[in-house]
Parts: structure tokens; C-alpha cells; sequence
């Protein structure tokens, strides 16, 4: 697509976990929360297992994906993968909450 991408990759258990969730998601908006907010929701388009990648599917600054990647590596401490929430929401609900954050 000519536009950037973030990679991302597991260990064992987080890899173990994250093809749980993808699996029960695919074709869902997966929102990645930093303290409490919003900073991507990328649509799952595959199991993913181990390694990902987030694909803007659009035209997007390097800046954009560069921001992005240094707030998942922030995150990137020995704690768990916990599920908080879980749920189907209308596509202009999830929309306007992405534009808002």
C-alpha cells in the first residue's frame, strides 16, 4: 500500500494468547490502550501468533508510525497479557471514538 508499517512480536505465552484473541476477532477493530488511551485500533485482518504487523492501509506521516512504535516498545515490560474488555460495537461508534482519541 506504500504506507508504513509497525511490526510487533511475542513471546511463548503473549504468542500463545494474542492467537486466542485474533482468532475469536478477525475482521474487528483490535484497540491498543497506553494509559487508558486509545492509540490504535487496527482491524484484524489474520490469526496472528508470534510476529504481527500494523498496516495504516492509507497515506500516513513516518512520524505516525514511528510514534506508534515507540509507545508499544514502552509497553514492552515482563507483565500480562490481560483481556479488560470485550465487545461488538456499531463501526460509527468505534469510528468517532478513534477520531476523539
Amino acid at each position: 500500500t506504500g504506507s508504513p508499517l509497525v511490526v510487533f512480536e511475542w513471546d511463548s505465552e503473549g504468542a500463545y494468547l494474542f492467537e486466542q484473541i485474533t482468532g475469536r476477532n478477525l475482521q474487528k477493530p483490535l484497540a491498543i490502550f497506553l494509559d487508558n488511551e486509545v492509540i490504535s485500533a487496527p482491524i484484524v485482518q489474520s490469526v496472528i501468533r508470534d510476529r504481527g504487523q500494523i498496516d495504516f492501509n492509507r497515506p500516513v506521516p513516518m512520524a505516525e508510525a514511528e510514534t506508534l512504535a515507540i509507545q508499544l516498545n514502552s509497553g514492552a515490560l515482563d507483565v500480562p497479557l490481560t483481556i479488560i474488555d470485550q465487545r461488538d460495537v456499531d463501526a460509527s461508534l468505534g469510528a468517532d471514538s478513534i477520531k476523539k482519541s
